[in-house]
């Protein structure tokens, strides 16, 4: 697996990235920012991983049409891109700590998350 080197103040896209906010076996998220916007950058860990660039790329076209629909709370792509690093979705940044904190403050019902 060849992980791509990521750090604060790397440049990804027109995007530089600020924190590292979690991530999951196939991808991280950071908080970027660029094109006079906040974002939270979601980028493969392994750009040669063929399977997990698939996902991002799967994900970003459902994100887009459930994003066009009605009535549907999901986060729009701001921007989805390849760069030297590898692939990337960029999504509006929504600072309202984690899933698991909002669960925890009894703001989210666990059984929907």
């Amino acid at each position: 697996m060849r992980l791509a080197s990521r750090s604060v103040g790397a440049r990804v896209g027109p995007f530089v990235l600020s924190t590292r906010l979690g991530g999951g076996a196939d991808t991280e998220v950071w908080r970027a920012a660029g094109d006079g916007i906040l974002v939270a950058l979601k980028l493969v860990r392994d750009p040669t991983d063929s399977l997990a660039v698939a996902r991002l790329a799967r994900e970003a076209a459902v994100s887009r049409r459930l994003a066009a629909g009605a009535g549907l709370a999901v986060l729009p792509v701001l921007q989805a891109g390849i760069d030297e690093s590898g692939p990337y979705l960029a999504f509006p940044l929504v600072d309202s700590g984690t899933l698991g904190g909002l669960v925890d403050e009894g703001l989210f019902e666990a059984s929907s998350a």
